[in-house]
């Protein structure tokens, strides 16, 4: 039985496919946290509707220091340090802005934590 457990985890693992989700803040609140686990050769991206002119927080933390992060604006230009743990600095324009989380060595666990105000 054991045997077929590795098996289907293998086999899971081998077909493994970052997320899509969409950053929600709690009713009151200006920030959202969420946690994540992306594998090697993969990545996470997370969607986040702003306001022009708004500023933004983002930290990205990891058990072993090996995940990083890319954030896009609506228009899709890079914004920012590519392959960044944290950035700050006002949104250039309104829309939906991706910040894609991926692992700089092997898989990665993570902490995601995004402020809007």
């Amino acid at each position: 039985m054991l045997g077929l457990l590795a098996v289907a985890w293998l086999t899971r693992a081998g077909q493994a496919e970052g997320v899509t989700q969409e950053i929600r803040f709690r009713p009151g609140s200006d920030s959202g946290t969420v946690q994540g686990a992306v594998v090697r050769g993969d990545s996470d991206t997370y969607t986040l509707g702003v306001s022009e002119g708004q500023k933004i927080w983002i930290r990205l933390t990891s058990l072993e220091s090996n995940a990083v992060f890319d954030l896009y604006s609506p228009g899709e230009e890079p914004l920012g340090e590519s392959e960044a743990t944290q950035m700050e600095g006002r949104l250039p324009e309104s829309g939906t802005y991706r910040i894609v989380v991926s692992p700089s060595r092997g898989n990665a666990e993570y902490t995601l934590k995004v402020t809007v105000r």
